[in-house]
This record gives structure tokens, sequence and C-alpha cells, in this order.
């Protein structure tokens, strides 16, 4: 079977494979903040603004 694909077909696979980048990054970037925040006000406490961050 031999699928006829249009210019609008790709523009779809474009624009959602785009989409899934942004989501990834988003997801990916989220996690890092929220990562960072619990650091600072949760697991070490307020001491952790005083620590050089390459500790």
């Amino acid at each position: 079977m031999k699928v006829e694909s249009t210019p609008s077909d790709h523009v779809y696979v474009v624009l959602g494979t785009l989409v899934v980048l942004a989501v990834c990054a988003v997801l990916i970037w989220g996690s890092g903040q929220a990562g960072q925040y619990l650091d600072e006000h949760f697991v070490r406490g307020p001491a952790a603004r005083t620590v050089p961050a390459s500790l």
C-alpha cells in the first residue's frame, strides 16, 4: 500500500514534533526548578543560601 502524503500532513508532523519537544523542555526545566526550590526550602533549609553552589 502506498500512502499519498499531502503538504498539510507534513505541517501536522512538524507541529507535533515541536509540541513534543516543547513539552519535554518544559518538563525538564520545571523539574530542575522544582528540585532547586525543594533543596533550598525543604531539604537543607535556609542555610542552603549561604553555602556556595559548588558544594
